[in-house]
């Protein structure tokens, strides 16, 4: 799957402006800008604007936390770098007890490879997240 950035599903997203989506290309239907999407093609919604510099210190940080659509539902994912991963568990363990997180795991936070996690999981469904 190919990605425009600059494709926003707004009929999906909250009145929030600082919400944004990523859709496919190869979608169907009108949008605001006279693009066109597919209203059950996955997308990510980010918690910001995410300009350079926002995902530049999003990597340094090795983690995000995003909300993904798709046709049978919607869900809060973390996005973890293997480092930042084994932090947040060790300090979970330290301070409660236990981590317990909806995670994927990817080689570095980027916003190619959310997208990559994002399209893989579509592929199967997203049976990880049931």
């Amino acid at each position: 799957m190919l990605f425009d950035h600059n494709v926003l599903a707004w009929s999906q997203l909250p009145d929030d402006a600082r919400v944004h989506s990523w859709l496919a290309r190869d979608a169907v239907g009108p949008t605001p800008a006279g693009r066109s999407f597919r209203a059950m093609e996955p997308h990510i919604i980010y918690p910001i604007d995410m300009d350079d510099y926002a995902w530049w210190e999003t990597e340094q940080k090795g983690w995000i936390e995003v909300t993904v659509r798709w046709a049978a539902g919607e869900r809060s994912i973390t996005f973890y770098d293997a480092t930042r991963l084994s932090q947040s568990v060790r300090d979970g363990l330290a301070h409660r007890g236990y981590f317990a997180e909806r995670i994927v795991v990817v080689p570095s936070v980027t916003r190619n490879a959310l997208e990559s996690a994002v399209t893989n999981m579509a592929e199967h469904d997203f049976v990880e997240m049931s």
